[in-house]
């Protein structure tokens, strides 16, 4: 295409646009998801200066009063941000009224940011091995006992394992902490506290002693009551950072603290409104709390609404946020707000033992198939990253039961029967299947005449269902409702080719399906759990900052759903890190967020994987948390982590760039240290022939070198002494980006526990593309005279980006007639995620808005052929580059708006 001088000016002028959107702005959400015209404006003066937040706020409202814009004031927020949520009254189709109010209002003094109302992912768990809704709420009319609850609906595994991984039992044992006096707020879909392990009561004297629920059931209905009786993760929650069963062993990590129930999750499990979040953390700071434990977020940037309020929050107090369940869709797929600087960000590790039913078989009594007790996904059954380097796999199914408490089946010595070679065939329909389990080979299966639903008529009683020949990740989830009546199970290759081959040398085998649980070892047991996301941010920050168990966890549920529940997900690690801060805060008192959080990730315990390579810091962040050292460290170092490249411009590290780390001896005796590198394995996302994540991440036994200006230090008591250090980033093959990382070892010679610092760079030759294949959706001309006359243009984007814009541009590729739209700040699609933009036909005049990225005015197109295009900034690109810009450019299309009589 020949470009012309025209294009450079407007590239230049669009150029400019951004970089003004950039600077006002930040947040990753497209336009469509805006809601209401609610939008928050942040102001300048610091929430610990009370008087000039009151102040700046009361001056801005009347400058705002002058202006008089059609506004109203949702809430005012002095503690979690200096901040107010506005609704401009302006109607929607108004854009250039609201475009010039939002202008106006940025140009009051003392105004820092504005940013969108925006609605979020309600719950940061595993939502398909636990989905609430469907399969638990259906036991919200059964009556329960302290005897029914006091065996934890037949746990068979130890209920207090994790703690056992972690240091808290040592903790429980050698001290008297238990996270008494210290109050934890959980944002979440609230607490049943009517539960006896979480106090039986709601109110002063009670252990759920504050809380408000900001949605009531419906979503609409905010009212006084916190309590958790329709979703369960609040609950779950709450236990796991301080449940207490009066009536038998199990108890939460912090088993006297306080709690705050501030629920925003309706029964729906929804998408909750950022309002209510914001509200929920302005009313845990006047509440007094000391702790936040947050599990709302989706894939997101350190630049989003609600990771600039918990920045700001997290400098006061600590908050904890969970990571992210995407770990199987490769990289970027950290969750804001837990890439947010300062906060917390969670990762999971897996339990060391797991409770399940389980069938049996007549031919091997030790051979039995365990059946997970809620929906798994099929990716779950190996581990995606690791699977090459451990040759590991799993036996097991993963199927649902019915409900909290009971086996999906329970049915006896069922004869077995292997339809796989015959049920594809004609004859399929005539198989004698009553009072049989039935075996099939997905693969070999398909087609023909033979269906569940006969199956069923003809009294089959089960069916057993593997996708032979296929690799175990492809395995699909079970169900219970595509043939009301007959349990679909779904088991591994493994498990399926072995009943298999038991049928073809046994005259008869028969299964049983237990009717109570069983403990079996957790598989990749203390390894970090495959679903836990990748970090690093977009940012390139490090992310997770810790990991704690949250891979099959028991914990509290609310008493009409069953009272106890095990439970796997990043959330669930999330208050197990939140309980053991409390116990920190018990026994120091008031600390800084910022040393609270060099106690637990610089005492957190490096895992390796079985090849004895560290994991990635981007899967492992610094470690598996680590409570009894974090409580005794005598040691304290600064900073908690390296992120190498987090910078405007993701710039590769050099061997000259040079790196501070400060020891600070806090005890009563001098103390030699010994500094070394502990290198962790590298791991690229990609492939040379693909610009999409990989599901399963590559690593590499290539790692850094690091020199110390001295290895050896010897402090004295209450004095720091400061270490320079320069690092050569490993040699690999560049045509794909890798994330090298490791840690910084320091030994005291004291006795007390070496201490680690995680680091982290990237390394990438070029930039990578975003886009993939867009696609637009419309006929050969159009009319833009409604919506179903007008263009579409859908994408699905590969990889995160910071600007996107859509523009029009000639048929024949010469002239662009300019923008209009331009996007900030985009995550990469994850799984069936895609972005739809209807286009009307018109561009905008002058620059876009600041926060909404519409223009004020818009100009028709005239009737003519033209192509639309989206232009999006590459992975690693520079802004100011023409270069490091995508373009995809649409198939022609002609425009023809009828004449107006």
């Amino acid at each position: 295409m020949k470009r012309s001088p025209v294009i450079y000016i407007l590239f230049a002028f669009w150029l400019l646009c951004i970089h003004c959107v950039l600077a006002v702005i930040k947040d990753p959400n497209p336009l469509n998801e805006v809601d209401n015209r609610r939008f928050y404006v942040e102001l300048t003066a610091e929430t610990k200066d009370s008087e000039a937040v009151a102040l700046q706020q009361k001056n801005f409202l009347t400058s705002l009063d002058q202006l008089h814009l059609p506004y109203k004031v949702g809430t005012q927020y002095t503690l979690a941000w200096n901040a107010l949520l506005l609704e401009i009254d302006e109607p929607k189709e108004a854009d250039k009224l609201l475009k010039e109010d939002l202008e106006k209002i940025h140009c009051i003094a003392g105004v820092k940011d504005i940013y969108p109302e925006q609605r979020h992912s309600s719950i940061s768990a595993r939502k398909t091995p636990h989905d609430y809704g469907r399969y638990l709420r259906k036991r919200q009319n059964s009556i329960h006992n302290n005897e029914h609850i006091k065996h934890y609906n037949g746990y068979a595994a130890d209920p207090l394992a994790p703690n056992k991984m972690t240091g808290v039992q040592v903790v429980h044992q050698t001290t008297n902490l238990t996270g008494y006096g210290i109050k934890v707020g959980v944002i979440d879909s609230g607490i049943d506290y009517q539960h006896p392990a979480l106090g039986g009561c709601f109110g002063p004297g009670c252990r759920v002693a504050y809380g408000y629920d900001f949605v009531g059931d419906d979503g609409h209905s905010p009212d006084s009551d916190p309590i958790d009786k329709c979703f369960g993760h609040g609950t779950l929650c709450a236990g796991i950072i301080g449940g207490l069963d009066p009536n038998g062993p199990w108890h939460g990590v912090a088993k006297n603290v306080i709690f705050g129930a501030y629920r925003v999750t309706p029964c729906s499990g929804n998408l909750v409104q950022d309002s209510d979040v914001v509200a929920a953390i302005e009313m845990a700071l006047k509440d007094g709390m000391d702790i936040l434990s947050i599990s709302i977020g989706e894939t997101g940037w350190a630049e989003s609404a609600s990771a600039a309020v918990t920045y700001n929050v997290a400098r006061i107090i600590p908050v904890i946020a969970s990571l992210g369940n995407d770990g199987e869709k490769g990289w970027w797929t950290a969750s804001s707000p837990s890439v947010s600087y300062d906060v917390i960000s969670v990762g999971s590790v897996n339990n060391d033992v797991i409770s399940e039913f389980y069938i049996s078989n007549n031919v091997d009594s030790n051979y039995l198939i365990r059946m997970y007790s809620t929906p798994a996904q099929a990716s779950n059954i190996y581990l995606p990253l690791y699977a090459s380097v451990f040759n590991a796999f799993i036996f097991e199914a993963y199927f649902i039961r019915k409900d909290a408490t009971e086996p999906v089946s329970t049915a006896k010595n069922v004869p077995l029967l292997d339809i796989s070679e015959i049920c594809a065939g004609p004859n399929g329909t005539n198989l004698n299947v009553s009072g049989k389990a039935l075996l099939v080979n997905g693969v070999v299966c398909f087609g023909g005449k033979f269906s569940f639903a006969d199956a069923y008529k003809n009294g089959a009683v089960v069916v057993l269902r593997y996708m032979g020949g296929e690799q175990d990740r492809d395995i699909f989830d079970a169900a219970l409702d595509v043939v009301p009546g007959l349990p679909i199970l779904q088991i591994s290759n493994v498990n399926g080719e072995w009943l298999a081959n038991e049928l073809k040398s046994h005259s008869s085998v028969t299964i049983t399906f237990s009717e109570e649980q069983k403990a079996f070892p957790m598989v990749q047991a203390g390894k970090p759990s495959s679903f836990s996301s990748w970090g690093l941010s977009s940012d390139l920050d490090i992310k997770p900052d810790i990991l704690a168990p949250g891979s099959k966890i028991l914990s509290t549920f609310p008493l009409n759903m069953g009272g106890w529940a095990q439970d796997t997900g990043t959330s669930i690690a999330t208050p197990y890190v939140t309980g053991s801060i409390a116990l920190i805060l018990e026994k120091y008192g008031k600390l800084s967020p910022a040393k609270i959080r060099s106690l637990i990730m610089n005492t957190a315990i490096p895992m390796h994987m079985y090849s004895g390579l560290l994991y990635p810091v981007a899967k492992q962040g610094s470690g598996l948390i680590n409570v009894y050292d974090a409580l005794n460290a005598k040691t304290l170092v600064t900073p908690t982590k390296y992120s190498l490249n987090n910078n405007s411009n993701f710039e590769n590290v050099t061997p000259q760039q040079r790196y501070n780390l400060t020891i600070l001896n806090q005890g009563d005796a001098p103390v030699r240290y010994t500094l070394s590198h502990l290198p962790a394995a590298s791991v690229t996302g990609y492939n040379s022939t693909n610009t999409i994540p990989l599901e399963n991440p590559i690593v590499a036994n290539i790692t850094s070198t690091i020199a110390f200006s001295e290895t050896t230090v010897l402090i004295a008591p209450k004095t720091s002494a400061t270490i320079t250090w320069t690092i050569q980033p490993p040699i690999l093959d560049l045509s794909v980006p890798w994330i090298y990382s490791g840690f910084i070892l320091i030994k005291p010679d004291s006795g007390e526990q070496a201490q680690s610092i995680p680091y982290a760079g990237l390394l990438h030759l070029g930039t990578i593309n975003v886009l993939g294949h867009p696609q637009l959706n419309s006929t050969s001309v159009v009319g833009f005279t409604g919506r179903d006359d007008a263009v579409t243009i859908t994408l699905w984007l590969e990889n995160p980006t910071r600007v996107l814009v859509i523009g029009a541009q000639s048929a024949d590729n010469v002239t662009d007639f300019g923008v209009a739209l331009v996007e900030r700040y985009q995550n990469r699609a994850i799984g069936s995620d895609e972005a739809k933009f209807v286009m009307n036909g018109s561009v905008g005049v002058g620059e876009p808005d600041p926060v909404t990225g519409k223009f004020a005015q818009y100009k028709p197109l005239a009737n003519g052929e033209y192509r639309y295009y989206v232009k999006a900034l590459k992975l690693f690109g520079d802004l100011n580059n023409l270069g490091d810009f995508e373009k995809w450019v649409s198939k022609p299309f002609t425009i023809s708006r009828p004449k107006i009589a």
